[in-house]
This record gives C-alpha cells, structure tokens and sequence, in this order.
C-alpha cells in the first residue's frame, strides 16, 4: 500500500506534544528507572530537545514503500565531559523491533556494525523497552557542530512521542523524542444524497467508525468526512460504519485491512441514503403506478381517472395526439420536466382541453417532429426503450 511521506498535521497533537514535553524535563537515570513516554501518532516534522548537553533534532520520518529512515541531528551545546558523547539510544515503540533495523549512519557513514539493542552495566543508561544504540561516537560530534544520524527500518511505522537517552562522560540522561511507534488506518466517508431529484455527494461527518480485532475501538469522521485510526499494532481488522439508519445503504458493507509492515489508508465509504433519486423510468402505460395525482400540460390540469381516458382511447384517426398526450404523462411520471417542449405544449393550449370525447384527429396535428421527439426525451433522460 502507497504510504504518504509526510502526516497531516493534527494541531491538538502537536500542542500534546509540546506540553508532554514540558512536563518531562531530561532527566539522570538511576538503573531500574522508566521514563514516561506515550506511543500516540504525531506529526511528521521537525521536533528539537536539548538532553543534557546535546541538542537532539528530530529532522523526520522518510517512506519507501514498506521502509521507513528516521533521521536526526545532534549538536553539543553544553560543556562536554569526559571524551564527550559515546553514544546515542532512540526507543523503537511497540510496533518495531531490532531485527527491522536493516541500516544506520553518523555523518553519513555506515554505523551499522557499531548499532546495538543492549546497554552495559555501569554505564549509567537504564534504557527499557526495545531500543537501538549508536554505539562508539566519533569526538567529532562533541565539536559544537550540528551532525546528523538516522537509521533505517523495514517497516513505515508512524511517528510517535517516544524517548531517547544521551550517554556523555559519566553522564546519561534521558528526554522526549520523536521515534518510531506504531500504524494507523484511515479513510473518508461521503454521503449522497438525493437534493432536488439529484444524487449528491458530499462530505459526512460525526459517523462513528469501528475498528474490530477481538476488542474494538471507534473514531468519528471529522467536518471533512476523514478518520485515522492511530496506534494500530501489527494484525488484521475489520472496519464498519456504526450507528446508521437502517434505511441507509453503505458501500462497501465493510473493509477487512492488514497492518504491517505498511498502515493501511484509502479505506473510503460512500452512504446511499435513498432508494431512487429523480427520475424513475416508465417505459410503459403498464407500468403507471396505481394511483398518481393531476398532471398538468400547458393550461390545462388532468386527473388521472380523465388522463387514463384519453390514454386508453383506440380510435386510429387520433394516435398522433393521444401519443403526444401520454409520452407527456409519462415524462412527469418519470419525474421529469416537460418544460422543454414549448411547441407541443403550445399545441395543446390553442384547443380546448382535451378529453376521451375529443382528442384532435391525427390531421390537425401540426408540430410533428416534436412530437415525435418526446419519446427520445424520456429514452435520454432516464429510459431505454
């Protein structure tokens, strides 16, 4: 599945963002300690947190296809100790692994034989959960210059707020990060509606949208009719739209995704609420409903007990007009307009209104090729002959 390079940018996430970091100051690690840290999707840009002596930046997230590169640049801004930075820890999140860790550079060398998922005793890093490590730092990146590094995962996991651990001198400090966390699932749900005899299609929000794996979790689509799912773990779910009238039809009924090593986006539902919209084709004097109420040509109004009169008359000498009759009868049937047909209706106006007894003979009738148009209208506005 296509994943989408850069993440709309939600801004209540990104204020969460900014204020979790301000309650989590970078702090000493004592072994056995655990950071607080949250796995919620957030924005794909730039986040910058000055852990100890060093300024870490988050430059973002790449995509191709199912690999994801996170890449960072550290900067020491504080006084270095000891040989300065040794090395760096970026927590993985729930959704990744150190086996998905497939390259990794500092300052555009492969540091791959230097990346770890283990940290010594003594060291003074506790990190927990899984991790990787940028072990053995050059002194290069104690300079006061900004480097970067990054690492590269086969799997397009989401952004997310996670930690990362900065080792220099004796020191090893901990502070909120941008990294890796898990897979969402999103999509757009429209409405059509029937508006003035016409199918529209818009935009429908405050649908609830459910998420179903064993457990299940809803979202509601927005004023643009999107919903993300966001912190999906790897698996197979199923997606329905909840809470509908019965009379509603939704296409497709449901979506059966998989997430992992991709999240899953384009999940799009479009809801019919309405059964016929405009017009309902008549082809037929047949298949008139039973009972309709006046219609009316030019001046003149009919009901349906005089139009079924002058319809099921069978004198020859009149087929023309009461052919004329009955397609304008049919067209308005049909839920169309037969405002087009000036001539024909005009017709009609110059006579008296027509009844069984004296429906126009097929001589009087002057406007021919009209009339004979009537049958191609209903034929190109909703019928097949």
């Amino acid at each position: 599945m296509k994943i989408k390079h850069f993440f709309r940018l939600a801004s209540l996430l990104s204020l969460s963002v900014l204020l979790f970091e301000r309650c989590q100051p970078a702090q000493e690690l004592t072994p056995g300690s655990t950071p607080d840290h949250s796995s919620a999707r957030v924005a794909n840009t730039a986040y910058t947190k000055t852990i100890g002596a060093y300024e870490i930046t988050f430059k973002g997230a790449t995509y191709n296809e199912e690999q994801s590169t996170w890449t960072y640049s550290v900067k020491r801004t504080g006084p270095a100790k000891g040989n300065g930075l040794s090395h760096l820890i970026f927590s993985l999140g729930e959704c990744a692994s150190f086996s998905n860790v497939v390259a990794s550079t500092v300052n555009g060398v492969s540091w791959m034989d230097k990346t770890l998922n283990s940290e010594g005793s003594g060291t003074g890093c506790a990190p927990t959960g899984v991790f990787l490590k940028l072990n053995s730092l050059p002194a290069q990146l104690s300079d006061g210059n900004a480097y970067d590094v990054s690492f590269t995962l086969n799997v397009a996991v989401d952004p997310a707020v996670g930690t990362s651990w900065v080792k220099f001198g004796n020191n090893c400090q901990s502070g909120t990060m941008i990294t890796p966390g898990c897979y969402h699932i999103s999509g757009h749900v429209s409405k059509n509606e029937c508006v003035s005899g016409t199918p529209t299609e818009s935009n429908y929000a405050n649908v609830t949208v459910q998420l179903a794996n064993g457990g299940t979790k809803t979202v509601t689509t927005g004023a643009n009719g999107s919903y993300s799912f966001d912190d999906v773990k790897p698996g197979s779910y199923t997606i329905t739209l909840t809470g509908l009238p019965e009379s509603y039809v939704v296409n497709p009924e449901n979506y059966v995704v998989t997430t992992g090593p991709t999240s899953s986006e384009g999940n799009d539902f479009v809801v019919e609420t309405f059964t016929t919209c405009g017009a309902t084709c008549i082809k037929t004097v047949a298949q008139f409903p039973a009972s309709w109420g006046p219609i009316t040509i030019g001046n003149y109004t009919y009901t349906q007990e005089e139009a079924e009169a002058i319809i099921n008359s069978s004198d020859p000498a009149t087929n023309l007009t009461r052919t004329a009759f009955t397609d304008l009868v049919r067209i308005q049937l049909s839920g169309l307009s037969i405002s087009g047909y000036t001539a024909v209706i005009n017709w009609f106006n110059a006579r008296p209104k027509v009844t069984a007894a004296n429906i126009p003979a097929n001589k009087d009738v002057t406007v021919n090729p009209q009339m004979a148009a009537l049958k191609n209208y209903v034929k190109q506005n909703s019928c097949t002959e």
